[in-house]
């Protein structure tokens, strides 16, 4: 997409702006009024956490897309859709896309390799997200979008809940905390899934993983960039080789894992941070207390749109 202005529909509407940069953030809504209704104890012993799914059909998401879309239209406000999880908005952000309208959306990696099946098990609570996961026909749906652009980042939305912590329901899954562990396998699982799948090549998945996220953010060329003046944060993994998910042997503090027993390959055997290694022979040797404040630019780069 050009980086040029849109003509404002509606003179009365104003883009919200930040310094040179308009923004404008949205996300999944939810539907206050299907999660009432079904917020019965008779109901919530038949299905337990199952109404999770059953109280966000897709049409909630792709509903507050359009609409949020529609308010960038109008106002030329930048939109990134964050989280998003349905094919349905897929098809509505490279609608969008087409016409001009300055929208950005990203998935998370759980919405790639896992769908609403495991609320059938019996602790499918564990797997509570929000939004929640979707049908085969969506996670279809966002690697299309990856390969072809609509859909410009993979995240996680990692939330690091233990299971004692996901039992606090007690058999009311609007008490569930929402959210799962998912940081240190989202590259390997993008991988795996991604690239050995044939699903995006590997230039496509550091785009995805790094170098959209740094445009869109303000932090390239610094970040997201192997060139001279960028910092030297590289991650080397072996093309093949495959380590089978563990917490006992992670570095989070969850006890869980949504892909416990997955073997995957992408796991970084070594990793440097600005020129210094950070994780070698696949454990963490930074010092605490290396971080740096990462100042931003409102001189936002774009990614690529789709094609």
């Amino acid at each position: 997409m050009q980086n040029r202005p849109l003509k404002n529909p509606f003179p009365g509407l104003r883009p919200f702006e930040t310094d040179e940069y308009r923004l404008f953030f949205g996300r999944e809504g939810q539907s206050d009024e299907l999660i009432a209704r079904h917020h019965t104890p008779e109901l919530m012993k038949e299905y337990g956490a199952r109404l999770h799914p059953m109280t966000r059909p897709n049409f909630v998401e792709a509903e507050a897309i359009q609409r949020v879309v529609q308010w960038s239209e109008a106002t030329g406000g930048k939109l990134y859709i964050v989280h998003m999880s349905t094919g349905e908005g897929a098809d509505i952000i490279r609608a969008a896309q087409a016409r001009g309208v300055p929208v950005i959306a990203e998935t998370c990696v759980q919405y790639l390799v896992l769908d609403d099946s495991v609320f059938e098990r019996e602790d499918g609570h564990l797997f509570a997200c929000c939004p929640q996961l979707k049908k085969p026909k969506d996670v279809q749906r966002l690697w299309a979008g990856l390969r072809h652009g609509e859909v410009s980042v993979i995240s996680t939305d990692t939330c690091t809940f233990t299971r004692e912590q996901k039992a606090m329901w007690e058999g009311d899954w609007t008490k569930i905390p929402m959210g799962m562990p998912g940081l240190e396998t989202l590259m390997p699982l993008t991988y795996t899934s991604g690239v050995l799948g044939g699903r995006l090549t590997l230039e496509e998945m550091c785009m995805k993983l790094s170098t959209n996220p740094a445009k869109i953010m303000g932090l390239y060329p610094r970040k997201g960039a192997l060139q001279v003046g960028a910092d030297a944060d590289i991650a080397i993994i072996h093309p093949q080789t495959t380590r089978t998910v563990s917490p006992s042997t992670m570095e989070t503090n969850a006890d869980w894992s949504p892909y416990d027993g997955w073997d995957l390959a992408g796991f970084a055997r070594t990793t440097l941070s600005r020129g210094e290694v950070i994780v070698d022979d696949y454990k963490v040797v930074g010092r605490e207390g290396r971080g740096q404040w990462l100042p931003r630019t409102a001189d936002v780069e774009e990614p690529a749109m789709a094609r």
